[in-house]
């Protein structure tokens, strides 16, 4: 069976109202607000494909499914513009887009990924029907984030597994948090304590972005606690996102330490990001 075709076994059978109005792209009849700002994701999607930020981000990401690989198709909750998912498949994992927002899901679906637009709650898909679920910088931007993990773990299988990324480090904060509609950032400690709190046993908690810190703090944070620094456009949102030619390939080779630490399993001490895995338990 084909990738495609396995998707649609999966949605088919695990998703629950999901309707597909053309090839590889789903609808839920219904809606929910969605804390982040609505024209954000076509700005991201002209600077994803060669900006390291989310170059390395993709890594990590790829490094840790190398340490705790997926029995199924990872679903992507959140998914945006569907560039995680893009680069899952290149890398020959089966991914499959959630996200609410349609501008995105479409860009997503042209990346040739199989998308279902909608907000995901537990009632999207059947109880413990899925192997795995991705959440690429989401759980930040969900007021209840307990209730939230709590509702993807439901949905999961028993040893199923969730991979989280969100931003790290409270004393980071800054208007660039709360223009993109983040809740909060977490700390090692609090991400794998509402984890833990939501019933899946921690596999990883690690920082990555460690080089980013100082330059992230210097240009974002102090800026907004002095007030010179309020965001209000999206361009200035995801600036710090775009850098590419030169600087990003010294830049992805200066983070070649982090990737190779995720892989075997270690953990960084501090950084802009945090990656996490959990695995749900067998009873």
């Amino acid at each position: 069976m084909n990738t495609a075709a396995a998707e649609r076994a999966l949605l088919s059978q695990a998703g629950a109202g999901l309707v597909e109005i053309a090839d590889r792209l789903w609808i839920a009849r219904r809606d929910a607000p969605v804390s982040y700002p609505a024209d954000a994701h076509l700005s991201l999607a002209q600077i994803e494909e060669r900006s390291f930020w989310f170059a390395h981000r993709n890594a990590i990401i790829n490094a840790t499914l190398a340490r705790f690989a997926p029995a199924g198709p990872i679903v992507d909750i959140g998914g945006g513009n569907g560039f995680v998912s893009w680069g899952l498949a290149r890398r020959g994992h089966c991914s499959i887009v959630v996200e609410p927002g349609e501008d995105a899901a479409r860009t997503a679906h042209r990346r040739g990924l199989t998308v279902v637009q909608a907000p995901f709650d537990r009632m999207l898909f059947r109880q413990a029907s899925l192997a795995a679920l991705g959440l690429f910088d989401v759980v930040e931007h969900i007021a209840d984030d307990h209730s939230f993990l709590a509702d993807c773990l439901e949905v999961l299988a028993p040893r199923g597994l969730i991979y989280i990324t969100v931003p790290a480090s409270r004393w980071l904060w800054s208007s660039d948090d709360a223009y993109a509609g983040h809740q909060r950032r977490y700390t090692r400690a609090s991400l794998r304590n509402v984890v833990t709190r939501a019933g899946f046993d921690v596999q990883l908690v690690s920082y990555f972005f460690s080089l980013l810190v100082p330059p992230v703090f210097v240009l974002r944070t102090l800026p907004s606690l002095l007030g010179l620094r309020q965001v209000t456009t999206p361009q200035e949102a995801v600036g710090h996102h775009g850098a590419d030619g030169r600087l990003a390939r010294l830049a992805m080779r200066a983070f070649v330490f982090e990737r190779a630490a995720i892989r075997r399993g270690a953990w960084l001490p501090f950084g802009t990001s945090l990656v996490a895995v959990g695995k749900k338990r067998a009873t």
